[in-house]
């Protein structure tokens, strides 16, 4: 003939995914029939219960066979004949059967372990005692070992050695509650040797797994599913701490940082932020990642002052609040999620006398009549870690009121019930024979009561504020009244009241 015969390739079948080729210096295995012209099989793998494995391009196999393997893919199906130039020659060769000067057929699937075909460079290293093949490909998938039989993950970490390389290289950028199958060529996983009782020569191994947990460095951690604790809805009341203090576990402070009120948040924490390879004794296993699934109600520092936002600027401002003023005011007390705690009509309170919790005072001084303000106030200038029962304030809570002031008014100094501001009597006696109207030498209730209105009205004295007149004048009285005759003598009377001690008294009768 004018040229050589060529080997002739028909592809019966091939995976419509071909993620990889043979070349030369490929290491494959594959099973085949071997015919001749007339359909006479001179040999197969199959009757020897295993696959042929070669290096291709390497002088291990007839010329026409290295040609026929070239560009095959996993699991392809090929129809190759081989011309006696590529193939035995002109002599066949002695033990195979093959044709004396005749084609030979090869009909040869590509198959690895369970029909699929696998490559790569084998070395004769090997390792013991974890169970592989020598020299092959290893594929695991619960056929040789799994996990599932010892109840159990696997835990490990990747990039320390403490893996073989393949299964390293085939963890790499996996996710939480991933499965992946990682197919191993033998030089990266057990070599030539294997081990054990998995020691089927070149067989390669493919791992069938799903990633439970990981954190960075890659641990296998035992914990699935999210582990939720401290939250609001199942425990009844929030988790309240410090963050940054050591008083959370490192993963939940790292956390924490940067989150905003009212944010949810998933953190994922590996095993060495959170209870390490002990676990904490109860319902953390040793090595496990966490998930921790967080609603941020409210923050604050320890040096936070109270925030103020003004809503509405008074139309005239001729006074600022100052301290020891009297106020009135509205007012809506909510936590920072919105819900509300209490909400007051006209309330009356006097600046630094402690009748308010100290964020409170704070948040109102220096408004101006006919102002609203928004007004934040955290828990250590409010009502610390321990709330109040009426109305119902959890501990270390933040919280948000709107104040609306509707009249300031100068205080009295602190003890006073009653001051004169112009015309006041000359002394004690004068101001009793004044207030005697029948001249009896006691001064009655309705008598002092009278008076005392009276001198208001004329702008000459005034009574202490936040409190009903009558209820003033009344605890004056009583205050006064040591021998509860329900009257005042000349020794009993005054209208100088510098200190609560003799109010006690008053105090307990009304």
């Amino acid at each position: 003939p004018d040229s050589l015969p060529q080997v002739d390739i028909q592809v019966v079948w091939k995976p419509g995914d071909c993620k990889r080729e043979v070349k030369s210096g490929d290491f494959v295995r594959y099973h085949y029939y071997g015919m001749l012209p007339d359909g006479r099989m001179f040999d197969n793998s199959y009757e020897r219960n295993g696959t042929y494995d070669s290096y291709v391009g390497s002088g291990w196999l007839i010329p026409g066979m290295d040609e026929g393997l070239m560009g095959a893919c996993l699991n392809e199906h090929r129809l190759i004949t081989i011309p006696p130039t590529l193939a035995y020659g002109v002599d066949g060769t002695g033990g195979l059967g093959g044709s004396p000067g005749g084609w030979d057929r090869w009909v040869g699937g590509f198959p690895g372990w369970m029909g699929q075909v696998g490559w790569g460079v084998p070395r004769v290293d090997g390792t013991d005692g974890l169970g592989g093949s020598p020299g092959g490909w290893d594929r695991w998938v619960g056929g040789c070992s799994h996990s599932y039989q010892r109840n159990r993950t696997y835990d490990t970490y990747v990039g320390f050695k403490r893996v073989i390389p393949g299964m390293e290289l085939g963890l790499l950028g996996a996710c939480m509650g991933e499965r992946r199958v990682i197919t191993l060529p033998p030089h990266l996983a057990y070599g030539e040797p294997g081990i054990g009782k998995w020691g089927n020569p070149r067989l390669y191994s493919s791992f069938e797994g799903v990633i439970d947990s990981r954190h960075v460095g890659d641990h296998m951690g035992e914990i699935a599913a999210a582990i939720k604790r401290g939250l609001k809805n199942e425990e009844g009341s929030t988790y309240n701490t410090y963050v940054g203090t050591g008083w959370l576990i490192k993963g939940v402070d790292e956390g924490l940082l940067g989150a905003c009120m009212g944010e949810r948040r998933t953190i994922e924490i590996p095993p060495f932020l959170g209870y390490g390879g002990k676990g904490d004794g109860k319902n953390i296993p040793p090595s496990a990642s966490l998930v921790f699934d967080i609603e941020i109600l409210d923050f604050h520092n320890p040096n936070d002052e109270p925030e103020v936002v003004v809503t509405h600027e008074a139309p005239e401002c001729k006074r600022k609040l100052a301290s020891s003023d009297f106020v009135r005011y509205h007012y809506n007390g909510s936590f920072m999620d919105g819900a509300v705690f209490d909400s007051s009509g006209s309330r009356g309170n006097t600046l630094g006398r402690g009748e308010l919790v100290l964020g409170v005072e704070r948040g109102l001084m220096g408004m101006c009549v006919g102002e609203v303000r928004k007004v934040v106030i955290p828990p250590h200038i409010g009502y610390g870690e321990q709330g109040r029962e009426d109305p119902m304030i959890p501990g270390s809570a933040v919280l948000l009121f709107t104040f609306r002031l509707h009249r300031v008014e100068e205080s009295l100094p602190e003890g006073y019930l009653f001051m004169w501001t112009n015309g006041a009597p000359a002394d004690a006696g004068e101001a009793f024979k004044l207030i005697d109207e029948d001249q009896d030498h006691r001064v009655s209730l309705p008598e002092l009561t009278s008076y005392m209105l009276d001198q208001v009205e004329r702008g000459r004295a005034r009574l202490r504020p936040g409190m009903p007149a009558d209820d003033v004048i009344r605890k004056m009285f009583r205050s006064q009244d040591y021998n509860d005759d329900r009257h005042l003598s000349i020794d009993e009377f005054t209208l100088k009241m510098s200190d609560d001690v003799r109010m006690s008294h008053a105090d307990d009768e009304l």
